[in-house]
């Protein structure tokens, strides 16, 4: 999927990147919990190998498991980085019942009080309301990232912020240390691998 903008995009056609977007990404968590779960059963197999070359399929299937893992990480990312590009554009051009729909929010929940005061952007309705899919998501686990995938890149996105930009990290703590009278202490830097890798060594 191409994550270019180039500001000529029509309504329609921001709402249906977004819409695939949601698709795409619900999809990959969905492959990556069968390639977690692929890892996890690898790594029994390995405990008891049945020949030297066994062990070598083995080892070969789970290097490829932990690349296909990290490439997603960075997709995560690369998508979270992106949403926050989109919506401006949403905002600009796209009517709030048509930006509902596209990320399937329930019809109570348009018209909330709460929602109608502070949801006056994409990006508020999508990474700090959590509506997206509020119409099917009634008595369901919110913790599932697949149920929320554009909420969930963005939270990669600004995880990975934090974790490779240090201006950003401790303006983030300091702003939370002065909210909470210094619940989180000293700000501590990270390491330069982290720095540069977004992971913790």
């Amino acid at each position: 999927m191409n994550l270019t903008l180039t500001g000529d995009e029509t309504a329609d056609e921001l709402v249906k990147l977004l819409v695939r977007i949601r698709m795409l990404v619900t999809f990959m968590l969905k492959v990556e919990k069968t390639m977690v779960r692929a890892r996890v059963h690898l790594l029994e197999l390995q405990k008891r190998p049945r020949d030297e070359d066994h062990a070598l399929d083995l080892k070969d299937g789970l290097q490829e498991v932990d690349d296909w893992l990290v490439n997603w990480s960075f997709d995560e990312v690369a998508i979270g980085q992106f949403l926050i590009d989109l919506c401006p554009e949403l905002d600009k051009k796209v009517p709030r019942e048509a930006l509902f729909d596209a990320i399937n929010t329930n019809q109570a929940d348009r018209n909330h009080p709460g929602i109608q005061e502070h949801g006056d952007k994409a990006s508020t309705l999508i990474f700090v309301l959590d509506l997206e899919n509020s119409a099917s998501m009634r008595g369901r686990d919110f913790i599932d990232e697949s149920y929320q995938p554009l909420r969930w890149c963005h939270l990669k996105a600004f995880m990975n912020a934090l974790k490779t930009n240090e201006k950003f990290d401790r303006t983030i703590h300091e702003g939370a240390n002065a909210f909470f009278g210094g619940a989180f202490g000293d700000y501590r830097p990270r390491s330069l691998t982290e720095r540069l890798t977004g992971v913790r060594a």
